[in-house]
């Protein structure tokens, strides 16, 4: 994780989420990482670089596309909408990020990677890990089961 300190750091933040520690998670759309607020206020890089790209990785050396939307479950597994890559994302607790569902722009169901999403503005999880997706383009919630 890669600590960053002082005033004006987020570019375009979109989406926020709070776990039960009190750590907020914020999608950090302009500059395609993945932050957290400790509750001291210290701001910290936990996925994602400067540059856009669609690359699984742990922490800076994962890149993405205008990460969208997020949500944090119980375990502080971190989801996210990757609106450009037309995927979703899951961060682990040990900053490894792995592309979960989609592959490409349009509407189709059917198993995780083979599916296709539009632009997903927003999600969120239940406690028996089902996520529930925002597909704007394509008028509809989604539900993609992550247990």
């Amino acid at each position: 994780m890669e600590a960053v300190t002082g005033p004006g750091l987020l570019v375009n933040p979109t989406a926020v989420s709070v776990d039960q520690d009190g750590y907020l998670y914020v999608a950090d759309s302009g500059a395609n990482r993945i932050r957290r607020i400790n509750p001291d206020g210290s701001l910290i890089t936990l996925a994602g670089g400067p540059n856009r790209g669609n690359q699984d990785g742990t922490g800076v050396s994962a890149q993405f596309n205008t990460p969208q939307a997020l949500c944090v479950d119980a375990a502080k597994n971190i989801y996210v909408s990757d609106i450009n890559n037309h995927t979703i994302r899951l961060i682990l607790p040990n900053g490894q990020v792995t592309t979960i569902a989609g592959s490409k722009f349009g509407f189709q169901d059917g198993l995780a990677l083979n599916a296709a999403f539009g632009v997903v503005r927003g999600m969120c999880v239940d406690s028996s890990g089902n996520l529930y997706i925002a597909d704007e383009t394509n008028n509809r919630i989604r539900r993609l089961t992550t247990q």
